[in-house]
Formats: structure tokens, C-alpha cells, sequence
């Protein structure tokens, strides 16, 4: 019993302390958005869909159900990580994490209320989703009964397995270090595509025969694989079948529980990797984290404080104040020398701190390009290309503002018209470099079109790394909204979202004028951003 209250205190302090924050009530409000444009009037200009080979269900209880939580179970995952995965980093940074480090709580309970909390977090988004799909049924008003278990069952056998996975492991990349930052967000992507590939996580094979069976009973010519278009054609001129619900058969409803056996024991697994708040593990390997975390099983951990150095020695003398000469006029004139130097010291920032494992990465992306056939270097090579240096692009207006360094350089000539321009041309240089060898081959076999697309696309992901980095002073924002588009538009082949021109189609449709409009803008936005971080130094 004191182990269940313990878990429900620490669960509910963190889920109150979310639930009060902006960004929780954003990401209700752009899901309901979304699922009812998920779920189009029947005279809808332009909407997704289903592609049933031209058929398409009734908008009854169990399809609105059905195909609400598909679109969940594919698209959530994508940015709901980054909505969860910052709890034990804000225990850490606020100094929560020592006060709990002193108290007999063990590191698996500590775990596994986070869990819980994430998990809580994600019911609750999930029980709007169900609240806003019921409201679009009787606003649809095709079928105007309402069946509460077809509309239900599907989130809950479905989506909440998915999202237990999802909270799990936001706990077991938050507790090893050198997952926790940006480069574990980049893992995640990996690590979720990979259960999604060999596995049933998203729950498709599962309902999806379900849905073909049924179109199948009244037509002949229905497409049996799972096909999500976009398209401008007024769904009623298709013709309709009732699709009455998924068959929960008692092997299907075991294999989606299991998933929540799985989540437990990633949760159970992060509990060896989690230091406990011990800074003299912050910084341990991974092998040696694993070493200290079994020891942690069977030793309890110890609660006593380490002596902070800061005040250890109050005999220190004091420093001095330093007087600082005023900067000579001359000095404040606009060069090209004093434009290089300023170039190559936010060059050498950003690149400061990357392994020869970035380099040498990147360097074979860089050759692939030149070596692949030129259409599988455009589709395949370039998206790798412009996902790698994601973690650079993100600190793109936010480095000054994390380490706090903005007094220091907001105070100097003209920051505006000179650091902040090196800061996007950095990023665009980065950019450029990184898909060179498709840009060079395209032009030199005279393909404008190819190239002047994804030339815009280069001048967007600087300009959009800047604005999001500027107005947020956070560099997580830019990587859920960034990787997510990234994922749409390569994995997915979402055309009008390919940003990066790497598809044919964006050559014969007017999206590079919509992206080239979009760079102004955010540029635009990004300068305005930058004006007030100069006014909150």
C-alpha cells in the first residue's frame, strides 16, 4: 500500500505540474484541429483520406473510431515524445532531483511514477480525441446512432498500448545520458520506426483486415492495403458500404495488452541506466552506467550529499572588478574581414563539441551523393543529408540564450545586421555543404527546376531553425517540428510537405513558391524574434 501511495504522489505532482503549462492545452487544441480535418464534410475541397480503391465507409460510430485512432497511432507518436520527454530533466535542473536523492524512494519507483505521469498525460489527450470524434460523428450526421464500444474500443486497443511505449521509453532515454539531449530525440525517430516496421505497434494489421472485409462484402474492387491520400474530389460522389467494427477476438485484444507488459519493462530496464542525480554518473560511459546501475539493485542507494566546492573553501579571495576600455568608433565599421572573422568563430560554436563519429558520418553522406545514381541521391541521400546536422540547426538563435551569453553579445555593434545574419548563413553553409553533391549535379546536366527547389528548400531549414530558435530560446521546439515534417515528407511521401524538392512532383506544382514565400516570412519572423531577445537582455 506504500508503494502504490508513493507512486500515486509522485504520478500526480507531475501530471499537475503538466497539465498547467502551455503546451499541453496547444497540442489539444491542434489535435482536435486535425481530427476534424481528418474527418472532412462530405462537399470538402481538399482532405485525407483512406484510399479504399473509390469506396469509402459511412460515418458511423465504429469507422469514425476507427480511422481517428489509426491517424493517432501513426502521426502522435512523432511529437508526443518531445511533450513528455522532459521530466526528469526539469527534477534536475530545478534541484528537485538532490531533494529526492536524499529520501529512501528507489530509483524504479521514482521511474515508474514518471511513467504513470506520461502515461496520464497521454489518457487525457486521448479522452479529448474520443470527446471530439463523438462531437464529428453527430456534426457529420450520416449516422446519427451512437455506438460508445465501436467508437472506444479502438483507442483503447490501439492507441493507449502505443503510448504506453511511447511514455516508457521518453523515462528510459531521459535516464541515459547520452540520449537525453538532441541526439536522443534524432534515436527516437529511429528506434520508433524500426518497432513500427516489424511489428504491429501502430496496430494496422490488426483492424485493417476488418476494413477491407467489409468493403469487400459490397464491392468487388476494393483496395486490400492501407493507403492514406490527399485529395479534392467531394466524398459524396463515392460510393458508400457500413462498416460495422473490428472483430476483437481474444488473441488480437492479447497482443495489443502485451504491448503494456513491454512498456513496464523498458521502464524496468531504464531504472539500471538512471544515475539517481549523482553528478559523479552524469558523465560515466555507457558501460559503466550499466555496471553502477545493477550494484544499485542490490545495495540501497546511498542518500548522503556530496560537499558543494563552491563553498567549500570560503578562504578564497575574492576577484577583483574589471575595468573594461570603451570600444573605439573606428571599430564599429561593417568589412569583409570583420564579416569572415565573425563567419568562422559562429562556424567553429556551432561545429564546437561534434565527435569524429559526426564527421565522419557526414563526410560519406556528402560522398554517397556523388557516387549514387542521381534519382537515388536525390530521394534517398539528400533526406539523410538534411536530417543529420539537425542538432546544429537547432541551436540556431537559441545558444545565446541558453548559456546566457546574450548580454555579453546582444551588447556588441549592431548584433542584429551582424551576428544575427552569420548565425543564418552559418546554417545555410551547413546546409548547402551537406547537399552540395545534389545541387551540383542537377545543374550541371541543366535540370533548373530540381535544382532552384531544393535551393529553396536549403534557404527554409536555416530560416525556420532561426525563427522557431528566436521566439522559443528552445531548441526542442525546432526538432519536434522540424523531424516531424522531415518524417512526413521523406518517409511518408507527403508532397505538398516536401520542403527538400526531393520528389518529382514538386517540380510540375507551385510548392516552391509556397516554400520561397514561407522562407521570407520566417526570416521576416525570426528578425522581429531576435528584437525582442535584444530587449529581454
Amino acid at each position: 500500500m506504500k508503494l502504490i501511495i508513493t507512486l500515486y504522489r509522485i504520478a500526480l505532482a507531475d501530471f499537475l505540474e503538466r497539465v498547467r503549462r502551455t503546451s499541453f492545452w496547444v497540442t489539444l487544441l491542434v489535435i482536435v484541429a486535425v481530427t476534424y480535418f481528418f474527418l472532412p464534410a462530405l462537399d470538402a475541397e481538399l482532405y485525407p483520406y483512406f484510399n479504399l480503391g473509390g469506396y469509402r465507409p459511412i460515418y458511423n460510430s465504429a469507422w469514425i473510431g476507427v480511422a481517428t485512432a489509426l491517424l493517432m497511432a501513426e502521426f502522435f507518436p512523432l511529437f508526443g515524445f518531445y511533450l513528455v520527454k522532459n521530466t526528469i530533466e526539469r527534477d534536475r535542473r530545478t534541484g528537485v532531483g538532490e531533494i529526492i536523492a536524499t529520501t529512501p524512494i528507489r530509483k524504479a519507483t521514482y521511474l515508474f511514477g514518471k511513467w504513470i505521469s506520461n502515461l496520464a498525460v497521454f489518457i487525457t489527450i486521448l479522452l479529448v480525441t474520443i470527446l471530439a470524434a463523438l462531437v464529428l460523428q453527430l456534426i457529420r450526421a450520416e449516422d446519427l446512432h451512437v455506438n460508445l464500444w465501436a467508437l472506444v474500443a479502438p483507442f483503447l486497443l490501439i492507441n493507449l498500448p502505443e503510448m504506453a511505449i511511447m511514455a516508457a521509453l521518453a523515462v528510459l532515454f531521459e535516464s541515459i545520458t547520452w540520449l537525453r539531449g538532441g541526439f536522443g530525440n534524432v534515436i527516437y525517430y529511429l528506434v520508433y520506426g524500426f518497432l513500427a516496421t516489424v511489428s504491429d505497434l501502430q496496430g494496422v494489421q490488426t483492424v485493417w483486415p476488418s476494413v477491407y472485409q467489409a468493403c469487400s462484402a459490397h464491392f468487388e474492387r476494393c483496395n486490400p492495403n492501407r493507403q492514406l491520400d490527399i485529395d479534392a474530389f467531394p466524398l459524396a460522389t463515392l460510393p458508400t458500404f457500413e462498416f460495422t467494427g473490428v472483430t476483437w477476438v481474444q488473441e488480437a485484444i492479447l497482443a495489443r495488452l502485451s504491448w503494456l507488459l513491454i512498456s513496464i519493462g523498458i521502464t524496468w530496464l531504464a531504472a539500471i541506466f538512471f544515475h539517481r542525480f549523482d553528478p559523479a554518473r552524469i558523465g560515466a560511459g555507457l558501460f559503466e552506467q550499466v555496471r553502477r546501475g545493477l550494484l544499485g539493485f542490490i545495495t540501497q542507494p546511498r542518500s548522503e550529499t556530496q560537499p558543494d566546492e563552491t563553498t567549500a573553501d570560503s578562504s578564497r579571495p575574492t576577484s577583483q572588478p574589471i575595468h573594461l576600455s570603451p570600444l573605439a568608433a573606428g571599430n564599429c565599421s561593417w568589412g569583409a574581414k570583420l564579416f569572415l572573422d565573425l563567419f568562422a568563430a559562429e562556424l567553429r560554436l556551432n561545429l564546437k563539441g561534434l565527435s569524429w563519429f559526426w564527421f565522419g558520418v557526414a563526410l560519406a553522406i556528402i560522398v554517397a551523393g556523388v557516387v549514387v545514381p542521381l534519382d537515388y541521391a536525390r530521394l534517398i541521400v539528400l533526406p539523410l543529408a538534411w536530417v543529420w546536422p539537425v542538432l546544429i540547426w537547432a541551436n540556431l538563435g537559441v545558444r545565446e540564450m541558453a548559456y546566457h551569453t546574450n548580454p555579453i553579445v546582444f551588447s556588441a555593434p549592431f548584433p542584429l545586421r551582424r551576428q544575427f545574419l552569420s548565425t543564418w548563413l552559418v546554417g545555410f553553409t551547413i546546409t548547402m555543404a551537406m547537399g552540395s553533391p545534389v545541387l551540383v549535379r542537377l545543374l550541371l546536366i541543366g535540370n533548373l527546376s530540381a535544382f532552384w527547389s531544393i535551393l529553396v528548400g536549403a534557404l527554409f531549414i536555416p530560416s525556420l531553425a532561426l525563427a522557431l530558435g528566436c521566439w522559443s530560446s528552445n531548441s526542442k521546439l525546432f526538432q519536434a517540428i522540424y523531424l516531424f515534417i522531415w518524417y512526413l515528407a521523406s518517409i511518408q511521401g507527403v508532397s505538398f510537405l516536401d520542403f527538400m524538392g526531393h520528389l518529382p512532383t514538386i517540380e510540375t506544382t507551385g510548392l516552391v513558391w509556397v516554400y520561397l514565400i514561407l522562407t521570407i516570412t520566417l526570416l521576416t519572423a525570426a528578425v522581429f524574434g531576435r528584437k525582442q531577445q535584444l530587449h529581454q537582455r
